[in-house]
């Protein structure tokens, strides 16, 4: 009697054609986008069987989905009632998989992208979503024996997880929850199952690693103080210029991610020679200097972590002439690679201006 391997795939959405046995082992799923795991409602789906065959044999296969489904429940505590959810993003979510083998995520191959929404105009204070993602059997790590362990450097550098955003008290808060089987040593994804999360976010701890902070602020002028008072979200005349003052402080962010601005004129009186220029006031005094900014353009004013100030100055010129104009509104963009920022409308109009 001989021993037979049967290999079965259904959903595929194509011919696979003939193939050996080593084809088979190497298959890969096609590469998914967020939306296109469920075809026509259903999903790629494989099994194996090792069999002998003696005469007329029945067999029996298991297929398993070749996906994970993840849903997940976030939830403000009592003592955020004034935050609200900006965003929910996975991370690391395989876009593709070892059809019949172990799937583990690399650094090269293809991810889920998930695009960046903004949702803290709705003021949210609870937020449910689901999603498939690919098998990642990232691997376990014995020594981590409390839920705070499960940090970036404990976790295996490929490890799936899901990032939650919240704006509170004026800052981005970012808590990352890695994914597995339980919530100490394990961090695998495992195909055909369906992991549930409810998450309740509590406060801030600075001493949680898990946690990592954003605090994005344009200061009027200089950060000037009027009366006692600091005022935000404003361009401030001084002589001939109007200044405004971008502050980044980031902590426990990743220490390569990079911050961009970019600015649009809204509306406004704008004469023919009017400009917009920026300088990087972190840098060392002999390397400051101001550089023009064009509308659209993107630069570079942060990276990693620790604060960042950068000065923005507005003139107003027609020829020789300059005018200190008061109904000037600005679109500022600071985002860092994925997306993930702030936008601001800033005024030379100080009746606009936040304290």
């Amino acid at each position: 009697m001989q021993p037979y391997h049967v290999y079965l795939i259904t959903n595929a959405g194509n011919s696979l054609g003939q193939m050996d046995e080593a084809e088979l082992l190497a298959l890969s799923t096609p590469v998914t986008g967020q939306d296109g795991f469920l075809q026509n409602g259903a999903m790629y789906l494989s099994g194996m069987q090792t069999m002998t065959v003696a005469g007329n044999t029945t067999c029996r296969i298991v297929l398993r989905r070749a996906a994970a489904k993840i849903s997940i429940n976030v939830h403000l505590g009592p003592q955020m009632e004034d935050a609200r959810i900006v965003h929910v993003v996975p991370g690391n979510a395989p876009a593709t998989g070892s059809v019949f083998g172990e799937n583990r995520l690399s650094a090269s191959d293809p991810q889920i992208e998930f695009p960046y929404a903004d949702l803290s105009p709705g003021n949210l204070p609870a937020l449910s979503m689901s999603y498939y993602q690919y098998e990642n059997m990232a691997g376990s790590v014995a020594s981590i024996t409390d839920a705070a362990g499960r940090i970036d450097g404990m976790a295996p550098a490929m490890a799936s997880y899901v990032s939650i955003r919240v704006l509170w008290d004026g800052a981005y808060w970012d808590y990352k929850v890695y994914l597995g089987s339980n919530t100490t040593t394990d961090f695998n994804v495992r195909r055909n199952t369906l992991y549930n999360y409810d998450v309740t976010i509590e406060g801030v701890n600075i001493d949680d690693l898990r946690i990592a902070m954003t605090e994005i602020i344009f200061w009027a002028g200089r950060k000037i103080a009027i009366g006692g008072k600091y005022y935000r979200d404003g361009f401030s005349w001084n002589a001939r210029v109007a200044y405004t003052q971008l502050e980044i402080l980031t902590d426990n962010c990743d220490p390569d991610e990079e911050y961009a601005v970019s600015f649009q004129p809204l509306s406004g009186t704008f004469h023919s020679d009017w400009q917009m220029e920026y300088m990087n006031f972190s840098l060392p005094a002999e390397q400051r200097e101001y550089k023009p900014l064009a509308p659209g353009e993107r630069v570079t004013v942060h990276k990693g972590n620790g604060t960042s100030e950068i000065i923005f100055a507005f003139s107003n010129y027609e020829g020789t002439k300059n005018y200190n104009t008061t109904d000037n509104y600005f679109e500022f963009t600071v985002c860092d690679s994925r997306g993930r920022g702030r936008t601001v409308v800033l005024s030379t109009n100080m009746d606009e201006w936040l304290k």
